[in-house]
């Protein structure tokens, strides 16, 4: 009876043992996920959780972080001037008259062409007006305050007592011409082309040589 009931037992392990082969591991009858030895469920590590981990050297989840990329810098690119002060300084000695006495009383007209012969197109006006027309043509205002004269600057005069027009003049590098040389730098006034001339009002102008840094 003993060896009989063994013998039973031995079957039924047996049996069990290929039913287990033949319908591997055993799952949860609700969500068909396989369980482990304790009949607990067992999912994948990557799997138990769907949640994004935020990386703590990230700003968001996926997102690196890196310092902002600063914006290029604008650059100006240089320019030369295109106004010829050899060539426009050229014209004015050569064919300004000797002293006022021999001029044409004409030095808005001479100091136009000269400019002009220099490559800078310019507007005529009388003598008092051609600031504007200086300013139009990318001229700049100077200030007279502890001025040094510069070749091909220009000076503008406003009109003098009983005179009808203002007076402008051109500096060649040693002296004030306009439509004709005016006093000599070692003079104490050779500023002004006459007397009456220093008591009214001027501005002076200087063409850019070049974009503000560049050589």
């Amino acid at each position: 009876m003993q060896m009989r009931s063994q013998h039973m037992h031995s079957l039924m392990e047996a049996a069990r043992r290929r039913i287990s082969e033949w319908s591997g591991p055993m799952t949860n009858p609700v969500t068909e996920t396989p369980l482990d030895q304790n009949n607990s469920i067992n999912v994948p590590l990557q799997q138990k959780s769907k949640t994004p981990v935020k990386n703590p050297q990230t700003n968001a989840v996926g997102t690196t972080t890196s310092s902002p990329i600063p914006a290029p810098a604008i650059v100006t690119p240089c320019t030369t001037s295109s106004f010829n002060i050899e060539k426009a300084v050229e014209h004015l000695n050569k064919y300004a008259a000797a002293d006022y006495k021999t001029s044409q009383r004409e030095c808005s007209k001479y100091v136009a062409d000269v400019i002009i012969e220099g490559g800078i197109v310019i507007e005529r006006a009388h003598a008092q007006d051609l600031g504007r027309s200086l300013r139009i043509a990318k001229f700049e205002e100077i200030s007279a305050k502890h001025y040094t004269p510069q070749k091909g600057d220009v000076v503008v005069f406003q009109v003098p007592p009983s005179k009808e027009y203002g007076h402008v003049q051109m500096y060649n590098g040693t002296q004030w011409v306009s439509d004709h040389k005016q006093r000599t730098a070692g003079h104490p006034k050779s500023f002004f082309p006459r007397p009456q001339y220093e008591s009214v009002a001027y501005k002076i102008y200087r063409y850019p040589t070049s974009t503000p840094g560049c050589e």
